[in-house]
């Protein structure tokens, strides 16, 4: 048959079907251009560079160009299309749907164009579908390297932290438990030049030189030991002086007043029992009121780490080494300072002060403070089993009366020889022999001492030596209520020549106690 026309509307169709693959192009182009910007932003190297040159280089052009084609081929079908239908109306062939042929106006010979168009517009999209296929892939495998890079990163800088937070936590506990360690061993090496001083007027005791010691050590040991545990053990802590308020004990029933020197042995002993100082006030013969103060000895476990670390009522075992290193300036002795005044003890009051065990000590000590003798009319000192002479006492310090067990000495002549050796048969009371008797680090400097008068008690207990029964508060007062005649006397003279009598002569007016702290 021969094409005598064109069928109208099948070449609009095909204009139209030319036109979307033109847009088609020309979007796949615009989008591969965006994958192509956002791949080079997370991929470097030259695999992308080849990549982004071959599509900035020719592909994009290619695509372009064929777009265009397709669009300009597009536009001359459509512009046909209405040039035969103008033609077509003017003859008045009203076929607006196109041409007849020969023999069947159903067939269209353009057919194979828009076969061939649609072919080569699939084969362009296939080939932007490759390269946009392409460039999501090089963005995900981009993205992924950049995560895992990040995720490398985090992961470092986050094991740095782990690490950094590893190494304070190790290491701040321990700078700061050393501190605290080391503030008290500079103290205690204080307490060492203290006890080394031969100008105060007071030549160094063996006893407090041995104590500053054994505090450097102590002290020092502590400080290792808080640097390798990362906790203050508080070893050797001197503590903090502090007294409580005064609790009148005046009308409890157990109170016992002070009538003679048994009764005053008795509320000296009793002062354990309120865990702080007790202050009995006396109203004597003479209408003078008089204050007698009585401070108990160390209330902790020797077996114990607290009795060598936590310092809570100022009186453990450490605070007996500070006692003797530092004298009144120790916490002990400035809690008990601080107690007589929460008392209610007034300025230039005439005082009595007993203690036994440390509480002997602190009492010493205090009778050798200079400040609390101007403060105070301290007319005297008795204490039970304590170390008095290692006190900084002076000639004007308050005569300190001590009661002690003594050891039984026994003379072994050497066979042979005209000679006899001082044999110990049984040993007394260990604790007020720790002052070495006064004894000074060099023998030509004799260690300058106020007046003290010793009162030597048999030693107790069936054994060759029994602590409990030979320091306790019990054995002391049953030996007052068994004095020998001579121990007597010489108590009797002591309180009789220092005018101490009015003292247990009196009328107990009020008591109280105070718990110190430290």
């Amino acid at each position: 048959m021969t094409l005598t026309g064109m069928n109208i509307g099948e070449i609009r169709s095909l204009a139209s079907q030319l036109q979307r693959r033109s847009d088609a192009v020309a979007d796949s182009a615009r989008v591969v251009d965006r994958l192509v910007q956002l791949t080079r932003r997370n991929w470097y190297g030259d695999d992308i560079a080849q990549f982004e040159s071959r599509w900035n280089g020719g592909t994009r052009a290619i695509a372009e160009r064929v777009a265009t084609e397709l669009r300009e081929l597009a536009e001359t079908a459509r512009r046909n299309a209405d040039d035969q239908e103008r033609t077509s109306n003017e003859l008045g062939g009203g076929n607006s749907g196109g041409a007849g042929t020969g023999g069947g106006g159903d067939q269209n010979p353009f057919s194979w164009v828009g076969d061939g168009l649609d072919w080569l517009g699939d084969r362009v999209e296939d080939g932007l579908d490759w390269a946009q296929d392409a460039g999501d892939w090089v963005a995900d495998r981009a993205s992924d390297a950049w995560d895992w890079t990040t995720d490398r990163v985090d992961d470092a800088w986050n094991w740095t932290l782990d690490r950094v937070d590893d190494v304070a936590n190790f290491v701040v506990p321990r700078v700061e438990a050393g501190l605290a360690g080391w503030d008290r061993f500079v103290e205690a090496l204080g307490a060492n030049a203290q006890a080394w001083n031969f100008f105060d007027g007071h030549p160094p005791q063996l006893s407090e030189v041995l104590a500053a010691g054994v505090l450097a050590l102590g002290t020092g040991i502590g400080t290792v030991a808080n640097v390798v545990t990362g906790q203050d053990h508080q070893i050797f802590d001197p503590g903090t002086p502090g007294a409580g308020q005064a609790h009148d004990i005046t009308g409890d029933p157990a109170t016992q007043r002070v009538t003679d020197f048994t009764s005053l042995t008795a509320a000296t002993m009793s002062s354990y029992e309120h865990n702080g100082v007790r202050v009995d006030e006396i109203v004597g013969p003479d209408g003078e009121t008089r204050y007698i103060v009585s401070v108990p000895g160390t209330q902790a476990q020797i077996d114990s780490l607290a009795g060598w670390s936590q310092n809570p009522n100022g009186r453990n075992w450490a605070a007996n080494l500070w006692a003797m290193a530092q004298g009144s300036q120790a916490t002990d002795a400035q809690a008990v300072a601080m107690a007589i005044q929460n008392a209610g003890v007034p300025d230039g009051a005439s005082i009595l002060l007993t203690g036994h065990s440390q509480g002997g000590l602190i009492a010493a000590n205090l009778a050798a403070d200079h400040d609390l003798a101007q403060r105070y009319a301290i007319d005297g000192v008795i204490t039970y089993g304590a170390p008095v002479e290692n006190a900084d006492l002076h000639p004007g310090s308050a005569p300190v009366l001590a009661l002690g067990h003594g050891n039984t000495v026994a003379s072994v002549p050497v066979p042979g020889t005209p000679w006899e050796i001082p044999v110990i048969r049984q040993i007394g009371d260990p604790v007020p022999q720790l002052d070495f008797g006064g004894a000074g680090v060099l023998p030509f400097v004799p260690a300058q001492q106020g007046s003290i008068t010793t009162i030597d008690l048999p030693p107790k207990g069936d054994s060759f030596f029994d602590m409990t029964a030979n320091h306790e508060q019990a054995g002391y007062l049953a030996d007052v209520q068994n004095l020998s005649a001579e121990n007597q006397a010489a108590i009797d003279d002591y309180l009789s020549s220092n005018n101490l009598d009015a003292y247990l002569n009196g009328t107990t007016t009020s008591t109280v106690t105070v718990e110190t702290t430290g």
